[in-house]
């Protein structure tokens, strides 16, 4: 069972990723947080195969929380989920370590094999953005140390 956490602070968008889902019977939906110290959690307790995170979590940054997930669980793959289709979002979250971008605009059609084939050690980008990044000459770079702030195997820290 590949289980999926989904991180959000709009829970109709939880709803409608088990609505996708609902199809495949090898995945489950093992939380929906809409939270920072939510994601920490459930991470914690749940341990996902995957995460789905918007960009923009009310006061948290989806990005910076992608880089430090992949600092403090590097097993478990993020699929950025986000309304935002611009070039620039999908190479930051690139770049911060996220595996894969579906715009939610494509998620009936793009969702599961996202999952799939991040799941299977593959990058994925909804189709229309990943020809724009190319025609840019643009890739998912990785950055080479932890965040600034980050305690490794620890997370963020405060102040």
């Amino acid at each position: 069972m590949i289980d999926i956490l989904v991180v959000d602070d709009h829970p109709v968008v939880g709803e409608g990723i088990k609505i996708c889902l609902a199809g495949e019977p090898d995945m489950r939906i093992c939380g929906v947080v809409k939270t920072e110290e939510g994601l920490w959690r459930a991470v914690a307790e749940a341990r996902p195969d995957l995460v789905i995170m918007d960009v923009w979590l009310g006061p948290s940054d989806g990005l910076l929380l992608t880089e430090s997930m992949r600092w403090r669980y590097p097993e478990v793959p993020v699929l950025v989920y986000s309304m935002a289709n611009s070039v620039e979002y999908v190479h930051r979250a690139l770049t911060f370590g996220a595996r894969g971008y579906v715009t939610k605009d494509r998620a009936v059609e793009e969702l599961v094999p996202a999952i799939r084939h991040i799941l299977a050690g593959h990058t994925y980008v909804s189709e229309p953005l990943e020809r724009v990044l190319a025609e840019h000459g643009l890739s998912g770079g990785r950055t080479v140390s932890p965040p600034k702030g980050f305690e490794q195997g620890r997370g963020p820290t405060r102040g």
